[in-house]
C-alpha cells in the first residue's frame, strides 16, 4: 500500500491508531507501511452505505469495533479534532508542530518558528516566516 492510500485507508489509520494511540508522520513511512503488526491489526471496512455532504467530507464517523472477547466498542466523531468545530488545544498543536519538524530534521527551529506565527501580524516582512520553513521568498 503507498502512502498516499494509507492516509486515507481507515483500515490501516485505525490499527495504527488502536496500536499506538495516535496516527503520526512516521506510520507512513515505507518501513511503518510493511510493518506486519499493524497489517495483521486491520480489517477491511465492512460499514454499511454512508451519506456524506461531499466527497471531499469526512465527518461524520462511526467506528465500530468487535475486541477478542466479543464486545463491540463504537466512537462517533462528527468533527475532526484540529478542524474550526472542534479546534486543537495549544499543547497540542505545540506537540504536532514538534513532532513535523522532528520528522522533517528541523527540530531545533520550533521555538523560532512558533514566535514567528504568534507575531505574523506584526512581522516586517513574510521572509522572516519564509527563511524559517526553508523556503526562497
Amino acid at each position: 500500500m503507498g502512502v498516499a492510500h494509507a492516509r486515507l485507508c481507515f483500515a490501516y489509520t485505525g490499527a495504527v491508531a488502536l496500536r499506538r494511540g495516535a496516527v503520526r508522520l512516521d506510520d507512513f513511512t515505507a518501513q511503518a507501511l510493511r510493518d506486519p503488526s499493524t497489517l495483521g491489526a486491520r480489517r477491511p471496512d465492512r460499514g454499511g452505505e454512508r451519506r456524506v455532504a461531499g466527497p471531499a467530507a469526512f465527518t461524520p464517523q462511526t467506528l465500530t469495533v468487535r475486541l477478542k472477547s466479543g464486545a463491540v466498542k463504537r466512537a462517533r466523531t462528527e468533527a475532526l479534532y484540529g478542524s474550526p468545530a472542534k479546534s486543537m488545544s495549544q499543547a497540542d498543536a505545540r506537540a504536532k508542530l514538534e513532532h513535523c519538524l522532528d520528522f522533517a530534521g528541523a527540530a531545533a527551529g520550533a521555538d523560532a518558528l512558533t514566535r514567528a506565527v504568534d507575531e505574523l501580524d506584526r512581522l516586517p516582512d513574510i521572509r522572516t516566516l519564509t527563511g524559517l520553513l526553508g523556503a526562497d521568498a
